[in-house]
């Protein structure tokens, strides 16, 4: 079965998510302190990726429009 495509975004937005409903599970006071430090670090960390994403899917964007204007098609192999 083939997987879903997504967008590199999009996977970054759920890793943020997780971690936001991480923070806010009802542990004890010193578990849920560790456990919200480790989820802000999953969260900084997942928007910074998200931001690279994002630069790099631009970038690449940008290349295929370059290419297509000079005369280059994609062809799509259709299985």
């Amino acid at each position: 079965m083939a997987r879903r495509k997504r967008l590199i975004c999009t996977v970054h937005d759920e890793i943020f998510q997780c971690a936001e409903e991480l923070r806010y599970l009802d542990y004890s006071k010193s578990v849920k302190t560790q456990v919200a430090r480790i989820a802000k670090r999953i969260q900084k960390d997942a928007m910074e990726a998200k931001e690279y994403g994002q630069s790099m899917e631009n970038r690449l964007d940008e290349y295929k429009v370059a290419i297509e204007d000079i005369g280059f098609k994609r062809k799509k192999n259709k299985k």
